[in-house]
């Protein structure tokens, strides 16, 4: 079904992102987060242009949009609409260190992006994806899928709930 197809080049793109920023680490190549998310729309968004509308936020949008891009899946009957903030993990400090991002305002863009998200004709669902690689035994995450062996570059792309990351940020870690 076109589900299935959906969700198989999530996690082959999420994997071609982990291979792409292991080849950058290993030859010392450093690939940028925007690279890394022109890449990953330009493909999800031309193998599903019936499922998927990709709008990617100009740069000189991004600081009022509180997003980098939106994503409106689509059905027969339904529209469910993501706004997204995306980072890149460090490999050496296996941390992300703009996600308390502050703009010039100083307001801190995870507030934007939570605040932008419900005030607008659409209730969107505000998210991050992370952009992750990491040397084997670097970093041991828990699995907790039930569905899918276990295979920590499908984790290349990891999706989270904007207001949950909120809450680990205001208690000190990124």
């Amino acid at each position: 079904t076109k589900d299935m197809d959906l969700c198989a080049d999530f996690i082959a793109q999420s994997r071609a992102t982990w291979r792409i920023l292991r080849n950058s680490v290993r030859i010392g190549f450093s690939v940028g987060e925007e690279t890394i998310t022109d890449i990953n729309l330009l493909t999800l968004q031309n193998k599903h242009p019936r499922e998927i509308i990709t709008y990617k936020c100009p740069k000189h949008l991004e600081a009022q949009l509180g997003a980098d891009w939106k994503w409106f899946f689509l059905s027969a009957s339904k529209i469910l609409t993501f706004r997204f903030q995306a980072k890149k993990l460090n490999v050496n400090g296996c941390n992300y260190p703009e996600l308390d991002y502050r703009g010039k305002s100083g307001q801190r863009q995870i507030d934007l992006l939570i605040d932008r998200s419900s005030n607008g004709y659409l209730r969107e669902i505000p998210l991050y994806i992370f952009y992750n690689y990491w040397p084997r035994g670097k970093f041991k995450p828990s699995w907790n899928c039930q569905t899918l062996k276990k295979n920590p570059s499908m984790l290349g792309c990891g999706v989270a709930y904007a207001k949950s990351i909120r809450d680990i940020l205001n208690g000190g870690s990124n």
